[in-house]
C-alpha cells in the first residue's frame, strides 16, 4: 500500500483532515431544548405539588363559597411540554456535537476571483468567488 487510502474509513489520524463538528447550530439548539425542558419541567412539577389551593368557607345560612385555583392541570401539561423538550433536545445535542471529518472541496480550495461554469440537464450557471 502507498499511504493513500481507498476510502475515509481508512484514513489514518496523519492525514490533514481535521474532524469538525457536524453543525454546531444543532448542538446551540440541543443545549437550549435541553435546558428549557428542564426548566419548564421544574415549573410543572412545582404547579403539581401546589395542587390544589381551593378553600371553602360557609356562611351562616348554609351558603358554601369556594376560592383559590386548582393549578394541577397547568402542572401536568408544562410536565409533559418540559419531558417532550428534553427529549428532541437531548439527541439534537449530541447528533450536533458529533465529529466528521473535513474534506477539502473544489470550493473551499478556489482563491478569490475564480470563476466555475455549472452545467446540468436543463441549467447553466456561472459562479464567481469574490
Amino acid at each position: 500500500m502507498d499511504g493513500t487510502a481507498e476510502n475515509e474509513w481508512e484514513r489514518s489520524p496523519d492525514d490533514d483532515e481535521h474532524p469538525k463538528r457536524r453543525s454546531t447550530s444543532m448542538m446551540v439548539g440541543g443545549i437550549i431544548l435541553t435546558a428549557g425542558g428542564g426548566l419548564v419541567g421544574l415549573t410543572g412539577l412545582m404547579f403539581v405539588a401546589v395542587g390544589d389551593t381551593t378553600t371553602c368557607s360557609e356562611s351562616h345560612t348554609g351558603d358554601r363559597t369556594c376560592y383559590g385555583q386548582d393549578y394541577t392541570g397547568i402542572g401536568t401539561g408544562l410536565l409533559i411540554l418540559g419531558g417532550v423538550g428534553m427529549a428532541v433536545g437531548v439527541p439534537l445535542l449530541l447528533h450536533g456535537a458529533g465529529r466528521v471529518p473535513v474534506h477539502q472541496s473544489a470550493h473551499n480550495q478556489a482563491s478569490a476571483g475564480d470563476t466555475a461554469l455549472l452545467l446540468g440537464i436543463g441549467s447553466a450557471g456561472v459562479e464567481v468567488l469574490w
